[in-house]
């Protein structure tokens, strides 16, 4: 976001179809700039890189229940990567005993 955004700028990103404004959002990760042109025809460039999260993994520690009918097995699931919300991950568990 270019700031403060005072009334007669431009702006040209290098984003092709990109609008003549000072933000832009729901981009994906990659290279952007954009040049402020002032009325007075001064020009400012600002540049960035959006990254991409590491990828989502799962790893799974699995204790067996000791034996038919038993509910003493357990599952631990470990994850790391991914763009957790707040540090926190959410599980949505499904199966079981039937």
């Amino acid at each position: 976001m270019v700031t403060p955004n005072p009334p007669g700028f431009s702006y040209n990103w290098n984003v092709p179809g990109a609008p003549n404004v000072p933000s832009l959002s729901n981009l994906p990760f990659g290279f952007y700039s954009v040049t402020a042109i002032a009325p007075d025809g001064c020009t400012s460039m600002a540049s960035l890189t959006l990254t991409q999260p590491a990828p989502l993994n799962i790893a799974e520690n699995i204790t067996n229940a000791a034996c038919s009918g038993s509910a003493n097995g357990s599952i631990t699931a470990n994850v790391s990567g991914g763009t957790p919300n707040s540090g926190n991950y959410t599980f949505a568990w499904s199966g079981g005993l039937g």
